[in-house]
């Protein structure tokens, strides 16, 4: 690997992840409660200066496009918040959705995303809540309706525990219960 190009972030971001075309760089920034946009250029490097930078609120995760590339998903632990964005492919504008969020239950603690690979269902580790809730994408709107939460853990388990990351739980669910999410 070699290093092409340096830009000051700014703040800190913790999730980075390019949309479908790979010429946009989306970025979720925990502690400064924020989402930012910078063009990719042909040769790979960061423009300096961020298409869009808009504010959301503390501990936001990650941010991902669905597979449409037109709506964008920001998992935030401390509001117990997912905020929804229109995302532009051509310019590479982030808009706020109507709604702007989904409102989790208290605890809860939305973390990290994933999307079905054939069914508009996207899914959300809890972090605090130690469970994976799946919604419903209205793949016209760009909004989420939940479906159902699940935990990660057996009901009488009294250790600590944190759901950081259920990578593995959430390709399970797809595996065994796809089936189901077709109501």
């Amino acid at each position: 690997m070699k290093a092409i190009g340096q830009i000051p972030a700014g703040a800190d971001p913790a999730y980075v992840a390019c949309d479908n075309t790979g010429r946009y760089l989306l970025s979720a920034y925990y502690a400064a409660g924020k989402v930012a946009v910078h063009s990719i250029g042909p040769d790979g490097a960061l423009a300096a200066t961020p298409i869009a930078s808009i504010e959301t609120a503390k501990n936001a995760h990650a941010i991902m496009t669905d597979a449409s590339n037109r709506f964008a998903f920001v998992p935030h632990t401390g509001p117990n918040r997912i905020y929804q964005f229109r995302f532009n492919e051509t310019s590479g504008m982030l808009t706020a959705n109507d709604p702007p969020f989904v409102q989790t239950p208290d605890r809860t603690g939305p973390r990290h995303v994933a999307f079905h690979p054939t069914q508009p269902i996207v899914y959300f580790d809890n972090e605090q809540g130690s469970s994976v809730t799946s919604y419903r994408l209205d793949t016209e709107q760009g909004t989420l309706s939940p479906i159902e939460t699940l935990p990660t853990i057996p009901e009488n388990f009294t250790e600590n525990n944190s759901c950081g990351s259920a990578t593995d739980f959430i390709r399970w669910s797809v595996s065994i219960r796809s089936q189901s999410w077709s109501r």
